[in-house]
């Protein structure tokens, strides 16, 4: 079953304004994922990488993108090829925990932009046929289907479902946490539509 739990960390909180920082996607049931830090634009003002604040966040610090961190057309070509080389035939789902107002909008600019660059001609090609089959689930909309009078950002549902998020806002600590949560919402919302149909 091609189903890839993605998360990003950013600059902020506006995905049309700020930049990715850290990326990390996981197949389902599989120990495989890739994960990465993003070198984003400068601030020209504060002449950071990083906010603080987001820093403070996430840990990440600029040091870490000098050192560590790789262009965005770079790791947008492995996280291709990883989600290439783990997939079937067939649909490929890409889950996010708010995705559709956060985390969706930067991976899709990410393809976007890596497609459109020049020299890229033969990426794309052999890129195209496989992002065509892409689907998004946004388990935010998963979990209001079971908890409908009840948060579910996800620290909310980690702790209702006693969950521990070793490395909270960290794209891979977060992604192994969100797997986690949409397994058990999955497993109580079959049990509910089994019974349902039983009455």
């Amino acid at each position: 079953m091609n189903v890839f739990f993605i998360d990003y960390e950013t600059t902020g909180l506006n995905p049309y304004y700020n930049e990715p920082i850290e990326i990390a996607i996981k197949k389902i049931n599989s120990e495989k994922h890739f994960q990465s830090l993003i070198k984003p634009e400068i601030n020209g003002i504060n002449y950071q990488y990083v906010p603080q604040k987001i820093q403070e966040i996430t840990g990440i610090t600029d040091e870490d993108i000098v050192t560590s961190a790789k262009e965005i057309n770079e790791v947008t070509s492995s996280l291709l090829e990883y989600i290439k080389n783990n997939s079937d035939e067939g649909p490929i789902y890409i889950l996010a925990h708010n995705g559709y107002l956060f985390d969706f909008i930067f991976f899709r600019k990410m393809i976007n932009d890596y497609l459109t660059t020049e020299g890229v001609k033969t990426r794309r090609k052999s890129f195209k046929t496989m992002i065509d089959r892409f689907e998004y689930i946004d388990t935010v909309l998963v979990a209001r289907l079971l908890l409908r009078d009840e948060t579910v950002r996800q620290p909310s549902l980690c702790k209702k479902y006693n969950i521990i998020n070793e490395s909270e806002h960290r794209a891979y600590g977060d992604i192994i946490a969100l797997e986690k949560i949409y397994k058990i919402v999955c497993e109580h919302l079959s049990y509910i539509h089994k019974k349902n149909n039983k009455n």
